[in-house]
């Protein structure tokens, strides 16, 4: 939630995710997502799609198709979330996993990719009024020997009501950092 009023799509997920040909906007494909709450403070979800979204610019676009060798993407996550506070507090740590065949960056065909992450958000402190201060950060890893990106680390502060008087207003500043692999 924190770190929604960025523009920049890393901080929505990670580069360390979209390198691997993940369903995403515009390129989206069919999947299912599970969500379970086992209490009210902890998550459990877990989400299954074809492991090649399409192209918008091919002869077919995006169109549901299972061909041999999409694949699957998968991935999971499982959270912990204080909704005491007006946007709340979370942890969670997810790992995903694809199975289709891909071309490296220098040419290699890989069968599989994989990677991890953590995110969090916290409130830090209020600030008169309806205003509040606080911190998001995101820490995500792939597979050296397969990607372009290793590593992916953003963080930052989102301050709600900056301004007396004015609490539909929100300041964001971010930063986000790809360690590029050797390969």
């Amino acid at each position: 939630e924190r770190a929604s009023s960025l523009l920049h799509s890393s901080f929505g997920i990670g580069p360390e995710i979209a390198q691997a040909n993940a369903s995403l906007f515009p390129t989206t494909a069919l999947g299912a997502v599970v969500r379970i709450r086992p209490n009210d403070k902890t998550y459990v979800a877990a989400g299954i799609y074809d492991g090649f979204p399409g192209s918008p610019t091919g002869k077919f676009g995006t169109h549901i198709r299972f061909d041999d060798g999409d694949g699957l993407f998968a991935i999971g996550e499982v959270g912990y979330v204080d909704a005491a506070h007006e946007l709340p507090a979370k942890a969670a740590i997810g790992v995903w996993h694809t199975t289709a065949s891909f071309e490296d960056i220098s040419g290699v065909t890989h069968g599989g990719n994989s990677g991890a992450y953590v995110i969090t958000e916290l409130p830090l402190t209020k600030i008169r009024g309806d205003g509040n201060l606080g911190l998001f950060l995101q820490f995500g890893f792939a597979r050296a020997s397969r990607n372009e990106v290793e590593r992916y680390f953003g963080g930052g502060l989102h301050w709600i009501a900056p301004f007396a008087g004015r609490e539909e207003d929100e300041f964001s500043a971010g930063v986000a950092h790809a360690r590029l692999s050797n390969t």
